[in-house]
């Protein structure tokens, strides 16, 4: 997978990844195309055209999904997703697009389940904040492989060293998945001048942090490469100090701030990050302008538009390089 960073595809308005995907309830989003009274037919058309649409990986570039092929590839091991509220969305994909070889399933809110790490965890540099934790999945596939997900909203390495003390002995036949970062925006505005935030340069402390607490383990770790939309800035929800937007703009193939530094940081680490890989998604998710507005909320023309979540057809191909990642 060596030229995994060129992957490309198109938009297209009714493709099914792996034909008709049935979801658990609990997997369902939020349908991007809102019809509404009052809406004019020129917004119905574009909610249509632009809205509605799914992107596609070119099949020359990719082995097709495969639930059968996937099971059999990961029989009896185990697949653990943490991050914040995209990576929720990659297991709920992963949750539809593996309900043929999934014996059971498990989600709920975090509250609802008993785990040493129900207590709450103070946001590291806010004084009487604490961290978001969001959701908590399982599934269990025919051949014994396990996925599980445990989200939460910001990074906490306490937090991440609890989780994996709950989850068992790691071994070399794990893999972690993990990204985090849609509240680290890049860019504020002050006096009117657009300016490097002091909370990105949270991000490379909190992200070189999960990775001291990642290398320490034998798992296999896969960082998932952002999403075009998951950051501040013209492409992302808004820029701090303006208005939300009411679209969403395209991102820039160049928008790679976060991945280039923690692909740097990678190298610069040497031998204790040699099973640390990339699954990157950003050249493959490039969005079109105004496309897939959000399975989280906000999905309608006319109002303010959270450009971070969309409907998780585009994460159905992240977990198509997923499959061709693990098992090709």
């Amino acid at each position: 997978m060596d030229r995994l960073e060129e992957l490309h595809g198109r938009w297209e308005a009714s493709y099914a990844p792996a034909g008709k995907v049935e979801c658990p309830p609990w997997a369902e989003d939020i349908s991007c195309f809102h019809m509404h009274e009052g809406m004019q037919k020129e917004q119905q058309q574009r909610m249509q055209e632009e809205y509605e649409q799914v992107y596609k990986p070119h099949a020359c570039e990719l082995h097709a999904w495969d639930a059968n092929g996937f099971d059999r590839c990961v029989a009896n091991r185990r697949i653990i997703l943490i991050g914040d509220s995209l990576m929720r969305q990659m297991f709920q994909s992963l949750a539809c697009l593996l309900g043929p070889v999934t014996a059971s399933e498990h989600a709920s809110n975090w509250s609802d389940i008993s785990s040493t790490s129900a207590v709450n965890y103070p946001m590291p540099g806010y004084v009487g904040k604490y961290v978001s934790k969001q959701f908590w999945g399982d599934l269990k596939l025919v051949s014994g492989a396990s996925v599980h997900a445990r989200i939460f909203g910001s990074f906490s390495s306490v937090l991440l060293e609890d989780l994996l003390t709950e989850l068992g002995p790691l071994t070399e036949r794990d893999v972690i998945i993990t990204n985090f970062g849609a509240w680290y925006p890049r860019f504020v505005k002050q006096d009117g001048e657009v300016v490097i935030s002091s909370t990105y340069q949270r991000f490379e402390r909190d992200m070189a942090d999960l990775m001291r607490v990642l290398r320490q383990t034998p798992a296999q770790i896969l960082w998932r490469s952002y999403a075009p939309t998951h950051f501040g800035g013209e492409s992302g929800a808004y820029v701090s100090g303006e208005d939300y937007q009411e679209g969403c703009k395209p991102a820039a193939l160049g928008e790679v701030w976060y991945d280039k530094w923690l692909a740097d940081y990678l190298s610069s680490c040497g031998a204790k990050c040699d099973r640390v890989h990339m699954l990157p998604i950003f050249q493959l998710s490039l969005n079109k302008h105004q496309s897939h507005l959000g399975s989280m909320s906000k999905a309608t023309v006319g109002s303010q538009s959270d450009c971070r979540h969309w409907c998780s057809n585009v994460l159905h191909a992240w977990n198509q390089v997923l499959y061709n990642k693990l098992c090709f």
